[in-house]
This record gives C-alpha cells, structure tokens and sequence, in this order.
C-alpha cells in the first residue's frame, strides 16, 4: 500500500538526518522532486538512484526499486483539511483565470504543459525580515 510505503521512506529519510533542500542538493535536483519520491508523487527514474541511495543510505535496495516505480499519483484522504493544502488550492483558484488571461495573451491559445514542468520552493527573507515562501513554478508550451 502506498501510505504504508510512504512511511517507511520518510522514516529511512528521518534516520539519515537530512532535509528534502539537502538531499536534493546531493542529488542534484529540486527540493520538491525530492520531496515527491519520499512521497510517492514521481518515479525515481534510473540514473538518479545510485545518487540518491548515497544521500539518504537508508534506503534499502527494496525501496529504491519501489521509488523506481510508476507510482499512483493521489492525495491521502482527509488532506483537502489540512492548512497549507487548502491555502494553495485557494491561491490557484483565486488566480487562475488572470494566470489563464495572461498565459493566453502572451503565448497564445496553448496550454502550460505538466509533463516537463519544474518547481522550486525557498524560504526567502520579506522586507521586514519575516519567513517568506518562494514558489517558482517553469511549464514549457
């Protein structure tokens, strides 16, 4: 089941000691794909393996081959409550059409792809000095 694999990949993540931002300096890749592995939300594709396995040891041979693998993307149930879920989907629904307009008008009646999009996510300084989140989000077209 993936919850229960879920957990037994945060738990080898837990007992390396590392954060997803280190890891997915180790790995060469962004926190949030890094996050998803441990998440179950991308495959582990071949070539990064070796590297992860070296960033996060903890990992068993069984569960870099189930990393590895086509995984269900999906939300555990009950997680629309959750906080942070529930302010991003608000931020999508309270921006989407002007993102939509402004996408149309500048790349023309086309769609932002998902299959090659990247994200990144940092925690910047406000002009005031409080934590900020910096989301950048690049889709091809």
């Amino acid at each position: 089941r993936k919850e229960e694999l879920v957990l037994r990949l945060l738990e080898a993540k837990q007992n390396a000691g590392k954060s997803f931002n280190q890891i997915a300096q180790e790995m060469g890749v962004t926190n949030l794909y890094a996050a998803q592995l441990f998440h179950r939300q991308a495959p582990l594709c071949r070539a990064q393996a070796q590297r992860l396995q070296m960033a996060v040891p903890t990992l068993s041979d069984e569960l870099i081959r189930a990393m590895e693998a086509i995984p269900l993307r999906s939300l555990a149930p009950g997680i629309i409550q959750d906080p942070t879920i529930y302010r991003f989907r608000e931020v999508i629904v309270h921006y989407s059409e002007t993102l939509r307009a402004i996408i149309q008008e500048e790349f023309g009646n086309r769609v932002m792809l998902e299959g090659d999009f990247k994200c990144d996510l940092q925690k910047i300084q406000g002009k005031y000095g409080e934590d900020r989140v910096l989301l950048t989000m690049v889709g091809s077209f």
